[in-house]
């Protein structure tokens, strides 16, 4: 298994969107940099909708060399749930994503993060 993982993940908005993990995350950066993702301020990565599939071929020969695996998501952007939920909020609200990359700075939140789906599902 690789130490680096990229996931991907459909998303209404943005396309496709890409989060790393793993202790050497930054070695999934530069894959996806390299292979067209382009990075948002929040430290997100997308694909544009107008992106080809040839790119995402690319990703996953780039990875490879990066030693990184790249897997894809049958859930949507949680970013998208987000902004859903805060349209429906009263007064005006913002939804923002923040990504933990590394496993060490997730401390307390990993069993919120890393729940097998249950918080998924309940948004």
């Amino acid at each position: 298994m690789a130490e680096v993982q990229i996931i991907l993940s459909p998303s209404r908005e943005s396309g496709i969107v890409a989060t790393a993990s793993g202790e050497r995350y930054s070695w999934a950066h530069t894959a996806l940099a390299e292979s067209g993702f382009q990075r948002d301020d929040d430290g997100v990565w997308h694909l544009l909708a107008d992106g080809t599939q040839t790119t995402v071929v690319e990703l996953v020969t780039c990875a490879k060399r990066h030693r990184a695996s790249v897997n894809t998501s049958s859930r949507r952007f949680i970013g998208d749930a987000a902004r859903d939920l805060a349209r429906l909020l009263p007064g005006q609200w913002h939804a923002s994503v923040e990504i933990y990359s590394h496993h060490a700075w997730q401390e307390d939140l990993v069993p919120w993060i890393w729940d097998s789906g249950e918080l998924g599902r309940a948004v």
